[in-house]
Order: C-alpha cells, then structure tokens, then sequence
C-alpha cells in the first residue's frame, strides 16, 4: 500500500466502487443498454451476472461479467493501475465464463 500523510492508500478502492455498482442488475442493464441501444427488448429478467470466481491464484477475480438472454457476454475489467498479463488473465476469464454456460446448457466440447 501506498502512503499519504502518514496513512495507508486503497489502491483498489475504485475498483471496488465498480464492482459494488454492478453487482445490481439493473445497473448491468443500464450499462448493455449504453453499449447495444439496438437492443429495445432485454429486461433486468434478461441479464445474469457471469463474475468468474475461480480463476487463478491470491482470489482475483474479473470485476464483471454478464450476459444478456442467450445473445451476448461481456467481461469488463475497472484497472487503477497497469497489470502486466491483463491479456492472459481475460483468457483465464472468458474459458471459465464459456464453461459454466456450455455446463449450464448440458452442452460438451464434442456436442
């Protein structure tokens, strides 16, 4: 941790304002409506939140993922500073995210 006047800086606390706005679906929603004003007729019904959980070490997660209806998903990362293997880690995120859909679905690799 940093330091400022003699107290400890959070690093990740805009980070963690993200993460605590998009843990609602309503805001995931206002978030896809941004992205695809195309879409007129997904609901708060529509979307589920993907946030991977298990990949790699020291407990870092992605800071959101969703999906909307069987259309689209989407990872977003909130970075305060620059991560090295941020490219690997969103492979990490994304096959985790496809296996818990195909595994959802009863689908295999081989289907």
């Amino acid at each position: 941790m940093g330091r400022n006047d003699g107290r400890a800086v959070r690093r990740n606390a805009k980070d963690s304002v993200f993460v605590s706005f998009f843990r609602h679906e309503e805001n995931v929603l206002d978030l896809y409506r941004e992205l695809h004003p195309e879409d007129l007729s997904s609901t708060v019904e529509d979307v589920r939140i993907r946030t991977a959980k298990r990949v790699m070490a020291k407990g870092f997660t992605n800071d959101l993922g969703f999906s909307v209806g069987d259309r689209r998903i989407c990872l977003v990362e909130a970075q305060s500073y620059e991560l090295r293997h941020m490219q690997l880690k969103t492979v990490f995120y994304l096959a985790e995210t496809f296996q818990d859909y195909m595994e959802e679905r009863g689908l295999t690799l081989y289907d």
